[in-house]
């Protein structure tokens, strides 16, 4: 089965780790970046970056321990968001899916 970015619809290059496998979108690219994570044959996490105009907005879906993060820059010690419930992001309208980002960063 192959694995395709949802976004830039290229396909995911795997990174076959112990426990689980990634699946990346590499190299990658000035307006995203989309891992995938799957444990067990079930996809755990998603990680993802969108670059409209001059920012950075993040957020990784935990969909096995039921949490989704939020946050804004590229520090890995940001001051990150965390929602206690997760959503399956429409990567077809990249506007939409970045308003949603942002109006949870505003509101937390």
């Amino acid at each position: 089965m192959d694995h395709l970015c949802p976004i830039c619809k290229r396909a995911l290059t795997k990174e076959d780790l112990f426990k689980y496998v990634d699946y990346l979108c590499w190299p990658t690219k000035k307006d995203h970046h989309y891992v995938e994570r799957i444990r067990n044959g079930h996809l755990d996490i998603i990680k993802v970056r969108i670059s409209p105009k001059d920012s950075k907005l993040f957020f990784k879906i935990n969909y096995e321990k039921g949490f989704t993060e939020c946050w804004v820059g590229g520090a890995h010690d940001a001051n990150r968001i965390k929602i206690e419930n997760t959503f399956i992001p429409d990567f077809t309208d990249m506007e939409k899916l970045e308003a949603k980002i942002r109006i949870w960063l505003l509101l937390s």
